[in-house]
C-alpha cells in the first residue's frame, strides 16, 4: 500500500512523539515546581503527569485494539507510532517515580503514609517491566529475547502496567490508607478508573473484536 508510512517516516515522526511528549513533563515540572520543591507541589506534579502517561499509555497499548473498534485514519497512525508512544509512556513513568523515590527521600513518613511496601513493591515492580518494555521496543531485541518472549515480555509489562492504573484510582477513591493524601478529585478517578476497565476489558475481547471487525491490512 502506497499510502502507509516507511519505517523511516515512522522513525522520524516517532522522534517527535518521544520529544513532546518530553517538553510537555518539563512543562508539567515547571508548573507545579514554579515555587520549589514542596511535598503539595509534587503531588500536583504526580497529578499532571499521571494522566499524561495514562493518556501515552492508553495510545500505545490500547492501539490495537482502539483500531479495531473505529478503524480511522487516527487510530492507524496509533498502530503505527505506538512503539514511540510506549517509549513516551516509559519515560513520563519513569520521571513520575523520580518523583515518588524523592518524596520517599526528603518528606519524613510521607512512605508510611502513602507508599507502605505492599503499594510500594508491586509498583516499582510496575515500572521496571515498564522499563524494560522501552528498552526492548527494537528489532535488535526481539531477535535476541526471540519473538515469544519478547511478546510476553511486553503482554506482561503492559497489562501490569494497566493493572496498577487501575488499582492507583481504586486506591483513591476506596481503600485510601490512612494518611494517604488523595491525589485527585473523585470525579477524575472515576472517570480514569472507567476508561483504565475499559481498555482492561476490550483487551481481554481482544479475540472476538478482531472476529467481529476484521483488521485487515496496516
Amino acid at each position: 500500500m502506497a499510502d502507509r508510512p516507511g519505517p523511516v517516516k515512522a522513525f522520524e515522526t516517532g522522534k517527535k512523539i518521544i520529544f513532546f511528549a518530553m517538553v510537555a513533563v518539563a512543562g508539567l515540572g515547571m508548573a507545579a515546581f514554579h515555587s520549589g520543591w514542596s511535598k503539595e507541589a509534587a503531588h500536583e506534579f504526580l497529578r499532571l503527569s499521571g494522566r499524561l502517561a495514562l493518556a501515552l499509555f492508553i495510545a500505545s497499548f490500547g492501539a490495537s485494539t482502539l483500531q479495531r473498534l473505529f478503524r480511522a485514519g487516527w487510530t492507524r497512525f496509533l498502530v503505527i507510532h505506538r512503539r514511540y508512544l510506549g517509549i513516551a509512556t516509559a519515560l513520563t513513568l519513569w520521571v513520575h517515580f523520580t518523583v515518588i523515590l524523592s518524596l520517599i527521600a526528603f518528606e519524613k513518613g510521607w512512605q508510611e503514609a502513602n507508599a507502605p511496601l505492599s503499594i510500594l513493591i508491586p509498583g516499582a515492580s510496575t515500572f521496571v517491566l515498564v522499563g524494560l518494555m522501552a528498552l526492548t521496543s527494537n528489532a535488535i531485541s526481539q531477535e535476541r529475547l526471540g519473538k515469544k518472549n519478547w511478546r510476553r515480555l511486553h503482554l506482561v509489562g503492559g497489562y501490569a502496567a494497566l493493572l496498577a492504573f487501575i488499582y492507583e484510582y481504586v486506591l483513591q477513591l476506596f481503600l485510601t490508607p490512612e494518611g494517604m493524601v488523595p491525589t485527585l478529585h473523585p470525579a477524575i478517578s472515576y472517570m480514569l478508573l472507567i476508561t483504565g476497565s475499559a481498555l482492561l476489558v476490550l483487551r481481554l475481547m481482544k479475540g472476538r473484536l478482531a472476529r467481529r471487525v476484521p483488521l485487515g491490512s496496516r
